[in-house]
């Protein structure tokens, strides 16, 4: 397989790569957290690698591209009441990004694509692509949550209801059952879709209301939200092809800016 990760490869590799006229460097965001008692806590880092890792090999050939090793602990403080979760605050997490990032620019990767597989890096990741734009000397840097890649291909065969799909949900599980079935304990599933806390604002990676909502501890007796049960492998591995396929297109346009 094309050596696409920057830890599998030699400094005179990277060198060679950051020289192309087209090349771009991915940098992926996860965390290591609870997913319910049916996922491994490193769902989010595992499907946003696989992700970059896919639509990174499928664009090689025409693009100079790079992976990050990921940042596989997130912004998950209210994971704690659950074991096993691992967090890091705001300024540490904001921190690390960007030296990552910015490490990534002074070898002449000067265009990046930050891929977010945890919903509570979001507002960390924005202003880590901000400052990799403004303060470290990027030349283009484009945002994106792996799911969002995805979203069409869930919309057509998601079974859930609103406020099934947010945590440790139908999406996470079946993209996990096509990625490493072998992991999942589906028989321990349980549902626990999220509810509206105000008018439109339901909870859901999918659906953007007019209001967000700030999690806390409290947001889930069983560390799900959403409905695991409907989870099938055959939608994982749609949602998979569709969020690899839209990813190497981004990589294609980023790298030739």
């Amino acid at each position: 397989m094309t050596a696409v990760w920057l830890s599998d490869m030699t400094s005179p590799d990277v060198a060679a790569i950051a020289a192309r006229p087209h090349r771009v460097a991915i940098l992926p965001l996860g965390s290591t957290e609870q997913h319910g008692p049916h996922l491994p806590l490193d769902v989010d880092t595992r499907i946003t690698a696989a992700m970059c890792e896919a639509a990174a090999v499928h664009v090689a050939a025409d693009v100079g591209v790079v992976i990050a090793p990921p940042l596989t602990v997130g912004i998950s403080e209210h994971h704690m009441g659950f074991a096993g979760s691992l967090t890091l605050d705001a300024e540490t997490f904001t921190a690390a990004a960007f030296q990552i990032g910015r490490s990534l620019v002074r070898h002449g990767f000067d265009r990046l694509v930050l891929v977010n597989g945890h919903a509570g890096n979001a507002g960390a990741m924005h202003v880590v692509a901000s400052r990799l734009r403004l303060e470290a000397g990027a030349s283009f840097v484009v945002h994106l949550h792996e799911w969002s890649l995805a979203a069409d291909a869930f919309a057509r065969l998601r079974t859930s209801g609103p406020g099934g799909a947010a945590h440790a949900c139908e999406y996470e599980t079946s993209v996990y059952l096509h990625l490493r079935p072998e992991a999942v304990r589906i028989d321990l599933a349980v549902d626990e879709p999220s509810r509206a806390l105000i008018d439109d604002g339901l909870v859901e990676i999918f659906a953007g209301g007019r209001y967000g909502v700030a999690l806390g501890a409290d947001f889930s007796a069983s560390g799900v939200l959403g409905e695991p049960t409907r989870a099938t492998a055959e939608t994982g591995r749609a949602c998979f092809g569709e969020a690899v396929a839209n990813l190497a297109r981004v990589l294609r346009q980023v790298a030739t800016r």
